[in-house]
């Protein structure tokens, strides 16, 4: 599975074409490459700021720094080693987080979370099912499912609820 572009990799590649502007690096000539940059980093043509992200150097639809990750329905969602997520996680399958997975955002699942082996979840977990937490796993807010248990060093820093 390809992952989306970051904010950081899209502000790179949006500075990149500002500063070569901005140092005069660029002639009348590239007047039609200007005109496609202002598309591609959200501006028309006067670069006024047209609400559209435009797409990325791979031709992918640029994500807005808040989206929710979306998954297929009924599709699991496994990060491990070192993987991140920045943005929400939500799909109606089961989320595996392991081996220094991190996500920056909060994760909901129709099915279960698993968490182990140093995963990080910065935001809130909610699951249809059950939730669980091993090897020093770490929620950085609330914890909401059928059960959540907790074992290990593993950790909630929020509220636990369990939906029985």
């Amino acid at each position: 599975m390809e992952r989306p572009a970051t904010r950081r990799q899209y502000l790179a590649v949006l500075g990149s074409g500002v500063a070569v502007g901005l140092a005069g690096c660029a002639d009348d000539d590239d007047d039609e490459e200007t005109d496609d940059a202002a598309e591609d980093n959200g501006a028309d043509e006067n670069g006024e700021d047209d609400g559209d992200l435009g797409d990325d150097e791979n031709g992918d639809a640029d994500e807005d720094e808040d989206a929710e990750a979306e998954y297929d329905d009924d599709e699991d969602v496994t990060l491990s080693g070192d993987e991140e997520e920045d943005g929400d996680i939500s799909t109606s399958g089961d989320v595996t987080l392991e081996d220094d997975a991190e996500v920056e955002g909060d994760v909901d699942a129709g099915g279960d979370v698993t968490m182990s082996d140093d995963a990080e979840v910065e935001g809130d977990v909610t699951a249809e099912g059950d939730i669980t937490l091993s090897d020093d796993a770490e929620i950085d807010g609330d914890a909401t499912g059928a059960t959540v248990e907790v074992s290990g060093d593993a950790e909630v820093d929020g509220e636990i609820e369990e939906n029985d």
